[in-house]
Parts: structure tokens; C-alpha cells; sequence
């Protein structure tokens, strides 16, 4: 933290965004949307504030909904577990 804290010394206050703006998928209703809504086009729409919480859910959700589309197999040969990643050592 401390090498955090001598970098912000140099940076002008006035230079800092303190605020964003963009093109992002809203829902007026306040629902999730997630369906195919083109041929092989699937929207994940409106995923706000619960998205986190959800999202091992809705990735399981259209995981499944590709997989119909697609007739998808499993691979066998899949690894669920993964090795760490190694930590930097400066």
C-alpha cells in the first residue's frame, strides 16, 4: 500500500475520473433477461447489482441453453481442477 500512496502524491486531484458513463444494457423492468433471441445469439441483459451473486447461476443457466442448441458433448478429458497461479515475487 505504501507504494500506492507515493504514486497518488503525483497525480492531480482535477485529473482523477470520479465518474463514468457508457453504453451498457439496462432492463426497465428490472429483470434478468437471458434467452436466445437471434438464431445462435444469446442475451445475458439487466444483470445489475444481484449479477454477482447470481452469476455461477446464470452461467450454468446458459450453458444449458447453448448446449441445446448446439447438441454440445461433454469432453472427457476436461480438468475441473486448476493449478495457482504463481505469485510474483518482487
Amino acid at each position: 500500500m505504501k507504494n500506492q500512496i507515493i504514486q497518488l502524491k503525483n497525480v492531480p486531484v482535477r485529473m482523477v475520473i470520479t465518474s463514468f458513463s457508457g453504453n451498457r444494457a439496462h432492463e426497465v423492468g428490472g429483470d434478468f433477461i437471458l434467452k436466445e433471441s437471434l438464431d445462435g445469439f444469446f442475451d445475458c441483459v439487466g444483470i445489475e447489482s444481484p449479477g454477482l451473486t447470481s452469476a455461477p447461476a446464470i452461467g450454468e443457466y446458459m450453458a444449458n441453453l447453448v448446449d441445446e442448441k448446439l447438441n454440445l458433448e461433454e469432453n472427457k478429458d476436461f480438468t475441473y481442477d486448476r493449478k495457482p497461479t504463481p505469485k510474483q515475487v518482487n
